[in-house]
Protein backbone atom coordinates (compact mmCIF):
# COMPACT_ATOMS: atom_id res chain seq x y z
CA UNK A 1 0.00 0.00 0.00
CA UNK A 2 2.72 2.64 0.92
CA UNK A 3 4.80 1.78 -2.76
CA UNK A 4 1.99 1.94 -4.11
CA UNK A 5 1.26 5.55 -2.73
CA UNK A 6 4.67 6.73 -3.88
CA UNK A 7 5.85 7.07 -0.44
CA UNK A 8 9.84 6.99 -0.34
CA UNK A 9 12.89 8.33 1.91
CA UNK A 10 12.11 11.79 0.12
CA UNK A 11 8.95 11.64 1.95
CA UNK A 12 10.57 11.31 5.09
CA UNK A 13 12.31 14.58 5.01
CA UNK A 14 15.56 13.62 3.68
CA UNK A 15 15.08 15.04 0.16
CA UNK A 16 18.32 17.38 -0.56
CA UNK A 17 16.03 19.35 -3.25
CA UNK A 18 15.35 22.13 -0.46
CA UNK A 19 17.53 21.32 2.39
CA UNK A 20 19.66 24.60 2.39
CA UNK A 21 16.58 26.60 2.51
CA UNK A 22 15.09 24.64 5.01
CA UNK A 23 18.16 24.88 6.95
CA UNK A 24 17.94 28.66 6.79
CA UNK A 25 14.57 29.29 7.72
CA UNK A 26 15.04 26.77 10.68
CA UNK A 27 18.00 28.49 11.71
CA UNK A 28 16.72 32.13 11.52
CA UNK A 29 13.19 31.01 13.10
CA UNK A 30 14.90 29.04 16.03
CA UNK A 31 17.33 32.47 16.40
CA UNK A 32 14.16 34.55 16.70
CA UNK A 33 12.72 32.25 18.86
CA UNK A 34 15.56 32.03 21.32
CA UNK A 35 16.11 35.65 21.35
CA UNK A 36 12.52 36.20 22.37
CA UNK A 37 12.96 33.83 24.96
CA UNK A 38 15.96 34.98 26.55
CA UNK A 39 14.45 38.81 25.89
CA UNK A 40 11.22 37.57 28.36
CA UNK A 41 13.18 35.73 30.95
CA UNK A 42 15.36 38.94 31.17
CA UNK A 43 12.42 41.26 31.39
CA UNK A 44 11.48 39.22 33.74
CA UNK A 45 14.56 39.69 35.61
CA UNK A 46 16.33 36.22 34.76
CA UNK A 47 19.84 36.58 32.99
CA UNK A 48 20.76 33.08 32.38
CA UNK A 49 24.58 32.50 33.15
CA UNK A 50 26.33 30.72 30.37
CA UNK A 51 27.08 27.19 31.67
CA UNK A 52 29.01 24.89 29.50
CA UNK A 53 26.73 22.08 30.81
CA UNK A 54 24.18 23.80 27.96
CA UNK A 55 26.95 22.82 25.19
CA UNK A 56 27.93 19.03 26.25
CA UNK A 57 24.16 18.29 27.92
CA UNK A 58 21.42 19.80 26.85
CA UNK A 59 22.30 21.59 23.08
CA UNK A 60 22.84 17.45 22.10
CA UNK A 61 19.60 16.42 24.15
CA UNK A 62 17.04 18.83 22.59
CA UNK A 63 18.54 19.22 19.09
CA UNK A 64 18.61 15.39 18.79
CA UNK A 65 17.37 13.43 20.74
CA UNK A 66 14.39 15.18 21.28
CA UNK A 67 13.83 17.55 17.85
CA UNK A 68 15.23 15.72 15.37
CA UNK A 69 13.84 12.05 17.08
CA UNK A 70 10.52 13.50 16.94
CA UNK A 71 10.29 15.14 13.65
CA UNK A 72 11.74 11.93 12.03
CA UNK A 73 8.59 10.08 14.37
CA UNK A 74 6.35 12.53 13.79
CA UNK A 75 6.66 14.37 10.28
CA UNK A 76 8.87 12.20 8.48
CA UNK A 77 7.83 8.55 9.53
CA UNK A 78 3.65 9.13 10.70
CA UNK A 79 2.59 11.96 8.72
CA UNK A 80 3.58 10.80 5.34
CA UNK A 81 1.65 7.71 5.78
CA UNK A 82 -1.48 8.62 8.01
CA UNK A 83 -1.96 11.48 5.50
CA UNK A 84 -1.93 9.53 2.47
CA UNK A 85 -4.96 7.19 4.37
CA UNK A 86 -7.28 10.27 4.04
CA UNK A 87 -8.75 11.79 1.01
CA UNK A 88 -8.21 15.22 2.66
CA UNK A 89 -4.61 15.59 3.78
CA UNK A 90 -5.83 17.98 6.74
CA UNK A 91 -7.13 14.96 8.43
CA UNK A 92 -4.17 13.36 8.37
CA UNK A 93 -2.31 15.98 9.69
CA UNK A 94 -4.94 16.38 12.72
CA UNK A 95 -4.96 12.84 13.84
CA UNK A 96 -1.07 12.61 13.23
CA UNK A 97 -1.26 16.04 15.53
CA UNK A 98 -3.37 14.32 18.06
CA UNK A 99 -0.64 11.58 18.64
CA UNK A 100 2.06 14.01 18.57
CA UNK A 101 0.20 15.73 21.11
CA UNK A 102 -0.84 12.67 23.49
CA UNK A 103 2.81 11.35 22.87
CA UNK A 104 4.19 14.38 25.46
CA UNK A 105 1.57 13.58 28.14
CA UNK A 106 3.48 10.39 29.79
CA UNK A 107 6.65 12.64 30.39
CA UNK A 108 4.18 14.98 31.84
CA UNK A 109 2.69 12.37 33.97
CA UNK A 110 5.66 11.00 35.33
CA UNK A 111 7.58 13.86 36.49
CA UNK A 112 4.40 15.58 37.93
CA UNK A 113 4.31 16.58 41.33
CA UNK A 114 1.14 17.89 42.32
CA UNK A 115 -2.54 16.62 42.46
CA UNK A 116 -4.09 14.85 40.00
CA UNK A 117 -6.48 17.38 38.88
CA UNK A 118 -4.11 19.75 38.93
CA UNK A 119 -2.30 17.33 35.96
CA UNK A 120 -5.72 17.04 34.05
CA UNK A 121 -6.06 21.14 34.06
CA UNK A 122 -2.26 21.11 32.87
CA UNK A 123 -3.09 18.46 30.45
CA UNK A 124 -6.36 20.79 29.04
CA UNK A 125 -4.07 23.60 28.23
CA UNK A 126 -0.77 22.15 26.71
CA UNK A 127 -2.10 19.60 24.34
CA UNK A 128 -3.98 22.02 22.62
CA UNK A 129 -0.59 23.68 22.63
CA UNK A 130 1.38 20.93 21.44
CA UNK A 131 -0.94 20.64 18.63
CA UNK A 132 -0.63 23.72 18.05
CA UNK A 133 3.12 23.66 17.77
CA UNK A 134 2.36 20.70 15.67
CA UNK A 135 0.59 22.70 12.81
CA UNK A 136 3.29 24.97 12.49
CA UNK A 137 5.83 22.00 12.68
CA UNK A 138 3.59 19.96 10.01
CA UNK A 139 4.18 23.70 7.61
CA UNK A 140 7.56 23.62 7.83
CA UNK A 141 8.02 20.20 6.60
CA UNK A 142 6.11 20.47 4.19
CA UNK A 143 7.16 23.70 2.56
CA UNK A 144 10.62 22.42 2.01
CA UNK A 145 10.16 18.35 2.44
CA UNK A 146 12.68 18.60 5.22
CA UNK A 147 13.32 17.95 8.80
CA UNK A 148 15.78 20.48 8.96
CA UNK A 149 13.56 23.51 10.02
CA UNK A 150 11.03 21.56 11.72
CA UNK A 151 14.18 19.74 13.71
CA UNK A 152 15.32 23.40 14.69
CA UNK A 153 12.33 24.96 15.68
CA UNK A 154 11.29 22.06 17.75
CA UNK A 155 14.50 22.72 19.49
CA UNK A 156 14.21 26.02 20.05
CA UNK A 157 10.57 25.49 21.76
CA UNK A 158 12.07 22.91 23.71
CA UNK A 159 15.34 24.64 25.49
CA UNK A 160 13.68 27.74 25.08
CA UNK A 161 12.22 27.00 28.90
CA UNK A 162 16.22 26.95 29.45
CA UNK A 163 17.07 30.27 28.62
CA UNK A 164 13.78 31.70 30.64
Amino acid sequence: LLRRRGLSAAHAGFSRTHLGRSLIAGLVLTAIGLGITRLIGMADGYVPPFEPYWLTYALPYYLIAIGFTEELIFRGYMAPRIESVFTKRWKGTAVVGALFAVSHLPFRAVTWTGSLGEFLLDAAIILPITFGWHLVLAWLFRKWNSLAAPTLVHFAINSGSFLM
